[in-house]
């Protein structure tokens, strides 16, 4: 199989040409490749039920993405935090070891949160790549209240970032859907 000098890969919207000769058109400037890797399957490249292509998507923040390092940031300030009560945990026997209340508790809830944010951003991607917007406003009201609830019982936490989230989710759902 020959290479064509003139393929181009598109990838997160930039193009990254393979063009060996450096030509000039008319007016001076390169000509854009006629060519290109989303042509040979049939058009623009996938597109989402949205309607927009999957460049155009990734273009914006995603509040997924967000929620997914909240999510990884929650289990990196929790193995630190909690590096003492875990480490206690690990000498004995783990079956049994968290009681109903007290450091080990708390270490534990604390903990189990991290993959669930995480989860719950990798669903939230999904559903903003494929245009689930009753998806997308259910999850911005429950990041929204959660996180206000959350603010105020502990003003020195993570939870003005859920408000931030979710405040990004409703609007940008409802701006979507004209409401």
């Amino acid at each position: 199989m020959s290479r064509n000098p003139r393929r181009v890969w598109r990838i997160r919207g930039l193009q990254f040409g393979l063009i060996r000769a450096a030509r000039k058109g008319p007016e001076g400037k390169r000509p854009r490749p006629s060519w290109s890797r989303t042509e040979e399957c049939g058009g623009a490249g996938p597109r989402s039920r949205t309607g927009r292509s999957y460049d155009e998507a990734m273009t914006r923040a995603s509040a997924g993405r967000l929620l997914q390092v909240v999510g990884i940031a929650h289990g990196a300030i929790g193995a630190v935090i909690y590096r003492d009560v875990f480490a206690d945990i690990g000498r004995g026997p783990v079956v049994g070891s968290v009681p109903d209340r007290g450091d080990r508790a708390a270490a534990f809830w604390f903990m189990a949160a991290a993959p669930t944010l995480w989860l719950g951003g990798r669903l939230l991607r999904s559903a903003e790549e494929h245009g689930d917007l009753p998806a997308q406003r259910a999850a911005g009201a429950v990041l929204a209240a959660v996180g206000a609830v959350g603010t105020v019982a502990m003003p020195k936490s993570g939870f003005p970032s859920l408000v931030g989230i979710g405040g990004v989710l409703l609007r940008r759902s409802l701006r979507s859907t004209g409401t």
